[in-house]
């Protein structure tokens, strides 16, 4: 029993390590956006984002990735006005558009609402979309700044969804944001 115990502590405390491991503060929009992120990500070239990407799709104004350009996370503002009344309006609808235009698309149970982060009501949305014969884990967020909705989007393979699940939930709860 002690052994299986110390096996279990040997396998549980990297995991444990990387999750709360190195992060920087990355900040958007002069200031008005600061997050905690993982060391291991950097700033998407323009050459890793046409690869990743479809072709003619614009690069955000965020795009980070790990090394191996398989996880990203990016982050859109936008000029749609809104208020935190609306985030939970925002995800359901982002929610049901995305069954309609993709009903292929998978949704883990509590897929979509709102979250308390830092002061701030944030709308999120779950989901593992199916592209090119492959099967996504994607976390969207949503949250307003100056009356705007700002986008940010969390994907990784599904086969790295366990791992990267908590480290998603870790960067949106080192959300704040500086704005009226």
């Amino acid at each position: 029993m002690s052994n299986l115990r110390h096996l279990c502590l040997l396998l549980l405390v990297p995991l444990t390590a990387f999750l709360q491991g190195p992060t920087h503060k990355i900040t958007l929009l002069d200031g008005k956006v600061e997050l905690q992120v993982p060391d291991q990500f950097h700033p998407m070239s323009d050459q890793e984002f046409q690869q990743r990407f479809r072709h003619g799709t614009s690069k955000p104004s965020l795009v980070l990735t790990d090394s191996t350009s398989e996880v990203t996370l990016t982050g859109v503002s936008t000029s749609m006005p809104a208020t935190e009344d609306d985030m939970a309006a925002f995800a359901l609808f982002q929610y049901q558009d995305l069954r309609k235009k993709h009903p292929d698309t998978e949704f883990p149970p509590h897929a979509h609402g709102t979250l308390i982060i830092n002061g701030k009501k944030i709308g999120y949305l779950k989901f593992m979309p199916h592209a090119q014969d492959q099967v996504g884990f994607t976390w969207d967020f949503f949250a307003l700044v100056d009356g705007k909705v700002l986008l940010l989007d969390l994907t990784c393979p599904i086969s790295k969804q366990k791992l990267w699940d908590p480290i998603a939930d870790q960067i949106i709860h080192s959300l704040k944001i500086n704005s009226h």
